[in-house]
């Protein structure tokens, strides 16, 4: 535990890499996450190349979690119980620090909490042709989108609004600066998950509430050292930051003819609707 104090001390503090420990060392340290059980659901057909486990942990946690076969860690759930029981629990959203790193996976690490894993390269393609994941997916950015004060107006193109608790929501959203960096991390991973044009107007909505508004003036340094560069995907700081590359930036089957209704349909029922 010193060891991993230590490590932490001298993680970066700009962009979203700011909150990385190196992954071998995290491996290490960490003790094997708990795998679901007994009266969780039981895996489809589709998922078995996913249950395999390497060195005691879960293949592709990440892909397991995400076909609610494995629940968040410390202290979370299932996913699907994530977007029920959690949709508008307000206060959970935001003093539970341990679900972001699942819902919202990154190539660069699984930041502060060691439970969490990197989202990899392959986990990443499986979670884009995944129609059951896409929805859920779509889901978790709902969600917090709606905890933020915010509502997804058109789901092809990825158009918000306020939504009718926006002051609120806001007034938290400017006063908990831990989620400027949940922000850094939605963004970034949208892009991994093939949800990247979803990104310019999530960006576009914040620079109104931080420029215009003043509804999160205390962003405004988030905004522009952090938030504004996650757009310049081309960029070899991009690159270098995220670990994503031009390969990695393929829609997700959620937008393919037909792809966001039968993913609605497999996830359920928007809980937030």
């Amino acid at each position: 535990m010193l060891l991993l104090a230590s490590l932490r001390c001298f993680a970066p503090t700009r962009f979203i890499a700011h909150i990385s420990i190196n992954t071998v060392i995290r491996r290490t340290l960490m003790s094997s996450p708990s795998s679901s059980s007994s009266s969780s659901p039981s895996p489809s057909s589709s998922s078995s190349s996913s249950v395999s486990t390497l060195d005691g942990e879960p293949r592709h946690p990440n892909v397991q979690f995400y076909r609610n076969m494995i629940p968040s860690q410390p202290s979370g759930d299932l996913i699907d119980v994530i977007h029920t029981k959690w949709y508008h629990d307000m206060d959970l959203l935001e003093d539970h620090h341990g679900y972001i790193q699942w819902l919202f996976p990154l190539f660069e690490s699984g930041g502060m909490n060691r439970l969490s894993s990197p989202l990899t390269k392959e986990e990443a393609r499986i979670m884009r042709e995944d129609r059951e994941i896409a929805g859920r997916i779509l889901l978790s950015y709902k969600m917090m989108l709606g905890f933020y004060g915010f509502v997804l107006d058109d789901e092809a193109t990825g158009k918000i609004s306020r939504g009718p608790n926006w002051k609120d929501r806001l007034r938290n959203f400017n006063r908990n600066s831990h989620n400027f960096l949940r922000i850094s991390r939605i963004l970034t991973s949208l892009s991994h998950l093939g949800f990247a044009r979803y990104k310019r107007p999530f960006l576009m909505q914040l620079e109104v509430e931080v420029l215009s508004a003043g509804t999160l003036k205390n962003a405004q340094h988030s905004l522009v050292q952090f938030w504004r560069p996650l757009l310049d995907e081309g960029s070899p700081l991009y690159e270098a930051k995220t670990g994503e590359t031009k390969a990695d930036r393929v829609d997700s089957i959620f937008f393919t003819p037909g792809g966001a209704r039968r993913s609605a349909r497999i996830a359920g029922r928007d809980p937030g609707s």
